[in-house]
């Protein structure tokens, strides 16, 4: 059964829209990712097939067979973060799936030099929902995910890391953004300062 995107998370996503924080795919963007990108989306099959069809629509636009390599489970780059809530056990330890998709990234590198790494979330999220996420908390893990891949992959030469969110909205009508790490964090922060000064 495919989730439906709530009237907050909605208006969540309309507020970060109107602020810069989320801003839709065009292609003037992508100039890296057309060279060959590799990918790591949530594995929601109600929403992977999507997801990938619009990113290599998006990404071929000049190109007739662009390299697009996804790397994917359950969570997608919300797993990256070292104390991501969705790899924590009831008995306090931590699954291994972030290093998972760390080595796979780094071999992929390897093997398809590509020219952009692209870490996606998504909404409705279904593992972000079973561990009580907001899309707020799935923006700080996206975050914290781009810091930890930029370092790991430094060594190997790419340097371009890129957020995007794919939405599903009630209707169906889906989009993809680019969440802007700069502008979240301004926002965040003026809205504690906002909370503290009432």
């Amino acid at each position: 059964m495919t989730a439906v995107l709530s009237e907050n998370e909605h208006e969540r996503i309309r507020v970060l829209r109107d602020k810069g924080v989320l801003e839709e795919i065009n292609c003037e963007m992508l100039d890296n990712a057309r060279q060959g990108a590799i990918l790591i989306p949530c594995a929601d099959g109600h929403h992977f097939h999507d997801l990938f069809n619009h990113h290599t629509s998006i990404c071929g636009a000049q190109h007739s067979a662009p390299m697009q390599h996804p790397l994917s489970l359950n969570g997608g780059a919300l797993l990256i973060p070292e104390e991501s809530p969705l790899r924590h056990q009831s008995d306090g330890s931590y699954t291994p799936d972030d290093e998972v998709l760390l080595r796979h990234l780094e071999g992929a590198i390897g093997l398809k030099k590509p020219k952009a790494v692209i870490l996606y979330a998504h909404a409705p999220c279904g593992m972000a929902r079973l561990h009580l996420l907001s899309v707020d908390d799935e923006f700080t893990l996206l975050a914290a995910a781009k810091e930890r891949v930029r370092t790991r992959i430094a060594p190997l030469g790419v340097t371009d890391v890129r957020l995007w969110f794919h939405v599903c909205y009630a209707d169906s009508k889906r989009r993809t953004y680019q969440f802007r790490r700069h502008a979240w964090n301004q926002f965040v922060s003026g809205f504690a300062t906002s909370a503290q000064a009432a």
